[in-house]
């Protein structure tokens, strides 16, 4: 027969093992139910975190990598790349970058970079990215300022077609340059709205529309029509890639 302290001793350790298990458990509950009342909490501020664009697109745009750091040595080498048709309009961050041609798949200009690349002749993808967010504006303001932002998104995409249009031959140059006019009408009337506009954003906005509308002049000019060195495409992706970069610069 086992004495009465082994016993006590027994009964004991059972106790602490039955209390330890009590408190694990007791633990493991506290624990779910923390969980539970703050994952709402945590996934809201998840969500406020998190960068929610009510203007987001992206272009992706084939660029000669010149290496250059002078203006005037990139505008004579941006000549070459026009005569091809190619937009030739410079950018610059670092050193002067050729930009040649945009796409909406950064997979396609990758490939086109990579067919074009030689030796001599880096060619490479920059990321042209149009974001803005409209969290501050009432539902009225934004509805009336996305109609006019996307106008001039729209008319990028415009000069886009047309320019892929004309390499194809699908389009006459008349019709193309009609079809520049018409642009340049619309944004001229959209101008003279912003301009009168009481709202400040709208007012912003106003001197991008201005600065698409002189863009496009120059584009719409029948001369350009008559030039032998240059094709009319490089002048409708010139007047593209200048809105283009207006665009992404754009503040509120």
């Amino acid at each position: 027969m086992k004495n009465y302290k082994e016993v006590s001793i027994i009964k004991t350790d059972r106790k602490k093992f039955i209390l330890l298990i009590s408190a694990l458990f007791s633990v493991f509950l506290g624990f779910s139910l923390l969980a539970f009342l703050i994952a709402p909490a945590l996934k809201i501020t998840q969500i406020a975190n998190s960068k929610v664009f009510d203007v987001s697109k992206n272009y992706y745009v084939v660029c000669v990598d010149t290496k250059l750091t002078s203006q005037k040595d990139a505008l004579n080498e941006a000549q070459s790349f026009k005569a091809k048709g190619g937009a030739g309009v410079l950018f610059f961050d670092s050193t002067y970058f050729i930009t040649i041609s945009s796409y909406f798949k950064k997979s396609d200009a990758q490939k086109v970079a990579e067919n074009l690349t030689t030796e001599e002749l880096p060619f490479c993808v920059l990321d042209f990215n149009i974001q803005l967010n409209l969290k501050d504006f009432e539902k009225d303001e934004k509805q009336e300022f996305l109609t006019y932002f996307n106008f001039c998104l729209n008319l990028i995409d415009e000069q886009k077609a047309l320019a892929e249009d004309l390499d194809t031959n699908s389009i006459s140059k008349i019709n193309a340059n009609l079809k520049v006019k018409n642009m340049l009408l619309k944004a001229q009337n959209y101008s003279h709205n912003l301009l009168n506009s009481n709202n400040k954003n709208l007012q912003k906005l106003s001197s991008t529309m201005i600065t698409f509308s002189s863009i496009l002049d120059y584009a719409s000019d029948e001369d350009l029509l008559d030039l032998a060195v240059l094709p009319y495409s490089s002048s409708i992706r010139q007047a593209e890639m200048q809105c283009l970069l207006t665009l992404k610069n754009f503040k509120l």
